[in-house]
């Protein structure tokens, strides 16, 4: 490892001791934060710089596989500061919709971090996404638990006893001046406190420095600062595990080649098998749609009473949601199991695209139970709000896999971005103001 390079991971080391109890005391265990604060957006800035300064001072090895995408960097963190942003301007938001806001905001980090040292799957956000928050929120960070303490004791260099004596050196050149220093200080303050009984102007200075140190009690230390200072190592630990294991870890370890090679002993199923699937689930999905014959049933509105809207809109919505899911999820499924994905495939795409096509009508069954249902007769809240930016997610998804099933473009990168842009501009709006 190159001078400049182990220099600059050792002083990331010491200032993520900063930005860990920073996070941890303002963030991870504050409250105030969470009812409107600009905590998040200073420290996602930070966070950013201290990124950005990082990957400049200690880069990644150069690798064909490694090769970081501005544009994919820096919309990610565009969009993790406007998700800083609405903490500050809002407070987080009420019910699934907050929880999903913070581990969305928490999830994006992860994914600048990934996106600035070049570590994403495909150089971009894609099909393999999952693998990757896997791996930027598993296997990086706890991987590269103690990189930390080894970079700062110089442990990687074992083999090397030259270099131990030589850091050995520096280490009682730094540690001598510093006992030194130690000792001037508490003779100068034994001589202090002598002479103040001989002069009373030169007690009342002593008495001043006193009250001035006297506001920083033990019991605050205590209480406001040794928990999280303890606290606060393991999670700067997986944080640094995290930013510097990404720029230390060579080769790149998940790359779209290895996702294939890795997976290459699971594809057992044939196409045959994967036609019976979707077989199977087309034949109860066009059995569903000619059973609901009484359409006016569902669209009828007048024969539905309040609780019976209700009870309607609720136990029906969730349920087509989740089908919609296990369509998307057969379709990944493909890519792990199947010999060629299922778009890759003569009968495979067209029973994919008819799959799709179920998918969407599911879509707008849900939307109408949805919006028109149930918004439409008991108006909005946060929760109904979240529930509708999910489901048209999944339409939207639902209308690109089709797209994509007719011409070849990276549709799960816009997908991906199409949620996580439009999560992001929902945020910046008063829900919870409009619901009243």
């Amino acid at each position: 490892m190159e001078p400049g390079k182990k220099s600059a991971l050792r002083l990331a080391a010491l200032v993520m001791f900063v930005l860990a109890y920073w996070y941890t005391k303002a963030i991870l265990f504050g409250s105030d934060w969470a009812m409107g604060s600009w905590q998040p957006l200073a420290f996602a800035a930070a966070f950013l710089a201290f990124l950005a300064w990082l990957t400049r001072r200690a880069p990644a090895a150069p690798e064909e596989a490694r090769r970081a995408d501005g544009r994919t960097s820096a919309g990610i963190a565009a969009c993790l500061l406007l998700q800083s942003v609405a903490f500050g301007v809002f407070p987080v938001h009420d019910d699934l919709m907050g929880v999903f806001q913070v581990l969305l905001w928490h999830a994006t980090a992860v994914f600048a971090v990934l996106a600035a040292a070049g570590m994403l799957a495909e150089n971009k956000l894609g099909l393999l996404f999952p693998a990757d928050a896997v791996n930027g929120t598993v296997r990086i960070p706890f991987r590269n638990l103690f990189l930390r303490a080894r970079i700062l004791y110089g442990r990687w260099d074992r083999k090397e006893p030259e270099k131990q004596e030589g850091r050995r050196s520096r280490a009682a050149a730094v540690a001598v001046p510093l006992l030194t220093a130690v000792i001037a200080v508490i003779l100068a303050l034994f001589a202090a406190a002598q002479l103040s009984a001989a002069s009373t102007s030169f007690a009342a200075i002593g008495d001043r420095l006193s009250d001035f140190f006297g506001t920083f009690s033990m019991d605050r230390f205590l209480t406001d600062v040794l928990p999280y200072l303890i606290l606060s190592i393991p999670v700067g630990a997986y944080l640094y595990g995290l930013v510097a294991g990404c720029l230390t870890e060579s080769p790149k370890a998940l790359t779209r080649t290895s996702w294939e090679r890795g997976t290459r002993p699971l594809r057992i199923f044939p196409e045959a098998s994967w036609n019976l699937i979707l077989g199977a689930l087309l034949a109860v999905y066009a059995l569903f749609f000619a059973l609901a014959g009484g359409w006016s049933e569902i669209f009828d509105l007048a024969q539905f009473s309040a609780g019976e809207a209700c009870g309607s809109a609720v136990s029906g919505f969730w349920q087509l949601v989740r089908v919609m899911c296990l369509n998307f999820g057969i379709l990944f499924a493909s890519t792990v199991f199947a010999g060629h994905p299922l778009w890759e495939q003569k009968r495979g795409r067209k029973l994919a695209a008819a799959l799709l096509v179920f998918g969407l009508g599911f879509g707008f069954l849900a939307f109408w139970k949805l919006f028109v249902l149930y918004i439409g007769l008991f108006g909005p809240t946060p929760r109904r709000v979240f529930a509708g930016w999910v489901l048209c997610v999944l339409l939207f998804w639902d209308a690109l896999g089709l797209l994509r099933l007719q011409k070849r473009f990276p549709a799960s990168t816009v997908g991906i971005w199409g949620a996580l842009i439009s999560f992001t501009i929902l945020n910046l709006v008063p829900i919870e103001a409009l619901c009243r």
